[in-house]
Order: C-alpha cells, then sequence, then structure tokens
C-alpha cells in the first residue's frame, strides 16, 4: 500500500493425548517332614506342601490427556505466504472481517460469518465459502483445498504492554515515508513519520478492539489504523498495519519494529 504522509499525525493534531497393566506375582512354597518313633520298630512320617496361588494385581489404568478443543473466537490471524498481507478476524459472535491484498494488488475487504465444527472451520463470504482445518493448539488455520495456504495466530499485543513504549516501523521500500514511529500512552498514542522529506506529528487515540483479542485500533479523524504483531514481539518483531480512509480499506503494510528509547525526531 501507499503509506499516506502524516494522515495520521495532521488528522491527531487537528482533533488468537495406554492405559499400562503390571503384572505383580507373589511365589511361595514351604514343605516340612516329621519322623516320630513310639516304639523303637515304627516310624511314621508326613510329609505337606503348601503353594500360594499367584496374585494378579492391576495397576489403574492412567486417565487420557483430553484433546484440545480448538477455540477461534475473537482471534485474529496473518497469512504466512509471503506474497500476502493481511488480517483474518474471526469476532465472538461467529462473523468477522478479512483483510488481504496480494503483492501488486488492490486490498480487498471481505465480511465473512465462520462456524468451527470440531477442528473444521468454514468461513462463508458472499457468494462463496473456504475450508479450514485448524490446529489442536489453536495457533494455525491450514485451507483444505491448499495446503499451502496457512494463517498463524497474531502474537500477543495490548495496550498495556504497548503502553510507554515507542515502536520503531522500519520503512524500507516505501516509496514516500522514510521513518515512523508510534508512542503509546496510555490510550493515546503519537505518531511521528518523515514522509516526502517533511516531518509529521499527532496525537490520536488508541484502543483495544473489541470482539477481538491482539489488535489494536488508532483512530483518526477520517480514517484509522489497525495493528496486529505477526511475529517475534514488541522488542523485535513484525507488525501488519491496515489503513482505512474513513471506512474503506486502502492498502496493509507489513513492517519489522523495534521498541526505541526515543521517537523520531523533526
Amino acid at each position: 500500500m501507499t503509506h499516506r504522509p502524516s494522515r495520521f499525525a495532521t488528522l491527531a493534531s487537528t482533533t488468537l493425548l495406554v492405559s499400562s497393566l503390571a503384572l505383580l506375582s507373589a511365589c511361595g512354597g514351604s514343605s516340612g517332614t516329621a519322623a516320630t518313633d513310639t516304639s523303637g520298630t515304627t516310624d511314621t512320617s508326613g510329609t505337606t506342601d503348601t503353594t500360594t496361588t499367584p496374585t494378579l494385581t492391576p495397576v489403574p489404568t492412567p486417565t487420557p490427556t483430553p484433546v484440545a478443543t480448538p477455540d477461534v473466537a475473537g482471534k485474529v490471524f496473518i497469512p504466512t505466504k509471503d506474497t500476502s498481507k493481511g488480517l483474518l478476524i474471526l469476532n465472538v459472535g461467529g462473523n468477522g472481517t478479512a483483510y488481504m491484498q496480494e503483492t501488486g494488488k488492490s486490498a480487498q475487504t471481505a465480511p465473512l460469518t465462520w462456524n468451527l465444527n470440531s477442528a473444521d472451520l468454514t468461513l462463508a463470504f458472499t457468494g462463496s465459502t473456504s475450508s479450514f482445518k485448524v490446529a489442536e493448539d489453536s495457533n494455525t488455520l491450514t485451507m483444505s483445498t491448499d495446503s499451502t495456504n496457512t494463517f498463524t495466530q497474531a502474537k500477543p499485543l495490548t495496550l498495556a504492554a504497548l503502553n510507554g513504549k515507542h515502536l520503531s516501523f522500519d520503512m524500507t521500500g516505501n516509496p514516500q515515508c522514510t521513518a515512523m514511529t508510534i508512542s503509546f500512552n496510555g490510550a493515546t498514542a503519537t505518531l511521528r513519520d518523515k514522509c516526502n522529506g517533511k516531518y509529521g506529528e499527532g496525537t490520536i487515540p488508541v484502543e483495544e478492539v473489541a470482539g477481538a483479542k491482539n489488535l489494536i485500533k488508532l483512530n483518526g479523524g477520517d480514517g484509522y489504523m489497525l495493528l496486529a504483531l505477526a511475529s517475534g514481539d514488541l522488542t523485535k518483531g513484525r507488525m501488519i498495519r491496515a489503513e482505512f480512509g474513513g471506512s474503506t480499506l486502502e492498502g496493509l503494510q507489513a513492517n519489522d519494529i523495534t521498541t526505541v528509547s526515543t521517537p523520531l525526531q523533526p
């Protein structure tokens, strides 16, 4: 996508398993012989043998570890293909949205409903459906008709974790902007960038998206930005950004990020 120079900076300044059995045997034997001489001419002998019958003692069968039931409600998934940037948002309640952009193509928005039956996930779009297998840990979705088409769950991202941090975005390849940082302070964020040779700065409201986990929204005057952490962590990771003009998706970007000690300066 094309980063809109200082959009948010300018606007803000104005306003995701044998049971076992052990055989224990106890086997013992004893024998005894007794001789009695009562007349000196008669011997009486007697022999008695006793044998203990082995006893089988079963060991209790361990309770099997339950297989986890996948859970995708309220989670955000990100495509693993290098040629795709996107956010697959499965809201609590069974609806959601897919924001996708293939290299060299325009960004697309696709509202959806979803249904999970055991590990089978069905996404219903307008006029089409897609089927996925969900991993037991719920972290990976694999398209049933294309095993190379996979999505992984977004990494943890909360306002509490972001508070007090300055994130620097690697803008390599961006034709307009050479640098950008976002500084978080409670319910606000300050975006600073250098685009088209000019420095821009502005503070805007920020929130966690209701109905979805690990998704942050920065609210501008006539647009907004969604942030999701694709890999790594806030110290060093990769962030997906979706930028909107009004309610229209303008584009998606994937940027390497690092936490820095100071934000971008003019």
